[in-house]
């Protein structure tokens, strides 16, 4: 117990010095939103957002805060270890990726691209059992899951997903299926992996769900 405790003090305390380098990095009239380190493998260290949408990389070595667009209203770093991309981010509610193609100066240079016009969510991947790296769905319900390069999966008239946690993972429940959506029919389609990193539409479930949440407490999904 006091060992935990010690560790959750830790967790506790570097949080909040986390929070505070934010703070003091802050713009001069404006305040930090969030903050989230990079990937390991990036050449920044952290990327910041600012209440006013601004979105800033910032590099603890040189000290320097480079600004890497506006407008924006949520964001997400990439995590898949073979994923080109180093974020995904809301503007103007449409999605977008951002790629670090060099440095210019002492900031990094990306190029940003929209994959998905008025998205409702989206997700990035962390797992190297899979080649998808994030998936996004769109307010006209459109589900889109993306490996490094292009689309490998794509459904209509979805009402809302969840990507499974175990695929791959040997012995757990669904380990075969990347993910689940929830049709507008409120019926459950699995989305079943390939040998060749390919997936496919699986057997829609037997009953209806009242939400994804639904069925991942129904079926014990984690």
């Amino acid at each position: 117990m006091k060992l935990l405790s010690v560790l959750l003090l830790t967790a506790i305390v570097s949080g909040n010095a986390f929070a505070a380098d934010c703070a003091t990095r802050a713009p001069r009239g404006s305040e930090w939103k969030e903050c989230k380190n990079a990937r390991s493998n990036a050449s920044v260290d952290q990327y910041l957002l600012t209440t006013d949408g601004d979105l800033y990389a910032y590099i603890t070595k040189i000290d320097t805060l480079c600004q890497v667009t506006s407008g924006v209203s949520d964001f997400k770093n990439s995590l898949h270890p073979k994923d080109a991309a180093v974020m995904y981010y809301v503007r103007g509610g449409d999605l977008y990726v951002a790629n670090e193609v060099k440095v210019k100066g002492q900031c990094p240079s990306m190029t940003k691209k929209m994959i998905m016009p008025n998205v409702k969510k989206f997700s990035v991947v962390g797992t190297n059992n899979t080649t998808i790296v994030n998936t996004a769905l769109s307010k006209s319900g459109e589900f889109v899951a993306w490996d490094n390069v292009k689309p490998v999966y794509k459904d209509i008239l979805v009402e809302d997903y969840l990507l499974n946690r175990n695929y791959g993972s040997k012995g757990k429940s669904f380990s075969s299926y990347v993910a689940f959506t929830l049709g507008y029919d409120h019926y459950i389609t699995k989305v079943k992996g390939q040998s060749d990193d390919s997936y496919i539409k699986a057997k829609e479930s037997a009953r209806t769900y009242d939400s994804i949440q639904d069925f991942k407490k129904a079926m014990n999904v984690e």
